[in-house]
């Protein structure tokens, strides 16, 4: 491989130290010029579409490479321009969402579409105080677009990103302040040239070999510029992070029709968990205990004895916590259910839940409750 040749044996002589930023940028544009991943957002490089870059960017927050890349596809092949995405429905962008996860974004991406149409002529604006502003898009994004497809020389730390420098500079220090500690140190890179480059191949670099798992430090290029690998504390860095995640339960109802097997659903608010899609009616999401069923029997339910409960359940795992979901099925001989306390309810046959916009929770439910 090429890049070995850029590998020292010897120790960092200590004139080299001041150099260790413009060494360690050189060593990985060397690098990333040969192994850079072929992603379809970078497809006409290096002549960035910023519409790619800011929609790859959004869908990437909190998700893998992998899961992305398909959505990606869907994207931009119903909505291949900003505007044409920005004269799309709400509905038919969280449909091509679901299952993506954490659905804020998609009412975000959508809202900023429509702004950037309206107010920009259907530019991103290049600068990072510009692009803060935009709905959505926070620090990072802004810094990522703003480097990647305008070419500014701003650092940019994702979470790859820390763990490289972390782990270049032997940082010891909690996970919460480090994001601010790896932005200070990249202050000091030659970030001029190709700065947009250098945030990426950072990021490959630490998705390819400085991983957060069995990094190959053995083959790593910047081993000689990386002092936990010299002081063998590569496996403590960057710190664990303390994950505290609780378990909620519920109670979820399949209100089903006797006549025609049409279920009841209603559209959840457009703040909070799930905002905007398709749900059965539940219970409170309670912590560390089970709520009382018995909302669901007064008052839109007559009869709570002809609601069959499931003998398993449901679990699914959001990012702050568990939920541990029962289901029951009530069937009701009329369309009319009385006093349901949801807003936007909707009868829909189970042949057509394809085309409404659904969160894998509740995928989840219709498969374990085998609805046909």
């Amino acid at each position: 491989m090429a890049y070995y040749k850029l590998v020292f044996e010897t120790s960092l002589p200590y004139q080299l130290r001041k150099k260790m930023p413009h060494k360690i940028v050189q060593i990985l544009l060397a690098w990333y010029d040969e192994y850079k991943r072929t992603l379809p957002w970078r497809k006409n490089y290096p002549h960035i579409n910023p519409y790619f870059t800011w929609l790859s960017e959004i869908m990437l927050q909190q998700t893998t490479v992998a899961t992305v890349i398909p959505y990606f596809y869907t994207f931009i092949k119903k909505w291949p321009t900003l505007s044409e995405l920005a004269a799309a429905k709400r509905d038919d962008v969280l449909h091509s969402w679901q299952g993506l996860g954490y659905y804020n974004r998609a009412h975000k991406l959508h809202e900023c579409s429509i702004l950037l149409s309206k107010e920009y002529n259907n530019i991103f604006p290049k600068s990072y105080d510009e692009l803060i502003k935009l709905p959505g898009i926070g620090p990072y994004t802004a810094a990522a677009i703003s480097a990647i497809a305008f070419n500014k020389p701003i650092p940019v730390v994702d979470g790859n990103v820390e763990r490289l420098i972390s782990r270049l500079y032997a940082l010891q220090i909690p996970k919460k302040h480090l994001k601010k500690k790896a932005s200070e140190i990249l202050k000091d890179f030659p970030l001029k040239h190709r700065p947009g480059d250098i945030a990426q191949s950072m990021m490959d670099f630490a998705n390819s070999i400085c991983t957060a798992s069995k990094p190959k430090c053995l083959i790593c290029p910047l081993k000689r510029y990386c002092k936990a690998y010299q002081k063998a504390l590569v496996e403590k860095i960057p710190q664990k992070k303390d994950k505290r995640n609780t378990t909620r339960y519920a109670h979820f109802l399949i209100i089903q029709r006797k006549d025609n097997n049409k279920i009841l659903l209603y559209k959840r608010p457009l703040r909070g968990l799930l905002p905007g899609l398709m749900a059965f009616i539940s219970t409170e999401w309670k912590k560390n205990d089970w709520p009382d069923p018995c909302a669901f029997y007064s008052p839109f339910i007559k009869n709570y004895r002809n609601i069959v409960w499931l003998d398993s359940y449901v679990n699914h795992t959001f990012t702050h916590f568990h939920l541990q979901s029962r289901i029951g099925i009530y069937k009701t001989p009329s369309s009319k259910i009385e006093d349901v306390p949801f807003s936007e309810t909707q009868w829909i046959h189970p042949n057509q839940l394809d085309n409404y916009a659904l969160p894998t929770l509740m995928k989840k439910i219709i498969i374990a409750a085998k609805i046909t």
